[in-house]
C-alpha cells in the first residue's frame, strides 16, 4: 500500500502527489514500475526543513490573519501577522540561496527544483531583489509539475507580470 506513494521509510513526513518518472524532456529505459528519475518532482530533494511545506505554512499564517480580521479577532489577527512576518524572515534567511538568487529545496541541500521556487513566488515570499532570478529559474524548468502544482505555477508567473 505505502509503495503506491513512494514511501520508503519508517515514518511519513511530507505527503505529496508528485510522481517519480521521467522528467520533462528526458527519456528513460526503465519500465513504468521501476523509474527512478525526476518525473513531476523535478528531482526535488526532501529534507527535514523543506521549502514547499514552509511556504505553505507561511501562506496559511497570512490567511489565518485575514480570517481573524474579518471576524473581528484583532488580537488573533495580529498574532498571525507577526508570526507570518517572522516565518518569512527566517524562510528567506535559511532557504534562499542569495548567491544564485533562487530557493533551494530545503535546508542542507543546494538542489533547487521548480516546486521550491514557484510556491514562494505564488505566496509573496520572494524579496523584490530576487524576483527576476526566481522567475527566470521557474521559466527554465518547464511544466515539471502536476495539475495541482500547475495552478500555483501559473498564478506565480501571472501575478509577476509573466502571463506570456
Amino acid at each position: 500500500m505505502l509503495e503506491s506513494i513512494h514511501f520508503e521509510g519508517s515514518g511519513i513526513r511530507d505527503l505529496v502527489d508528485w510522481p517519480r518518472g521521467t522528467s520533462f524532456g528526458e527519456e528513460s529505459n526503465k519500465s513504468c514500475f521501476n523509474m527512478n528519475l525526476a518525473g513531476e518532482t523535478d528531482r526535488y530533494v526532501f529534507t527535514d526543513i523543506n521549502t514547499v511545506v514552509n511556504a505553505f505554512h507561511s501562506h496559511n499564517l497570512i490567511l489565518m490573519g485575514k480570517i481573524a480580521q474579518v471576524i473581528s479577532k484583532e488580537e488573533d489577527a495580529e498574532f498571525f501577522r507577526s508570526r507570518a512576518e517572522k516565518v518569512k524572515e527566517i524562510f528567506n534567511g535559511v532557504l534562499l540561496d542569495h548567491k544564485r538568487g533562487i530557493y533551494m529545496d530545503g535546508e542542507g541541500t543546494d538542489h533547487a527544483a521548480l516546486h521550491a521556487n514557484m510556491f514562494p513566488l505564488a505566496f509573496g515570499l520572494v524579496p523584490e531583489k530576487y524576483h527576476q532570478s526566481v522567475i527566470e529559474f521557474i521559466k527554465s524548468r518547464g511544466m515539471a509539475a502536476r495539475p495541482y502544482g500547475a495552478q500555483y505555477l501559473l498564478q506565480a508567473l501571472y501575478e509577476s507580470g509573466e502571463s506570456q
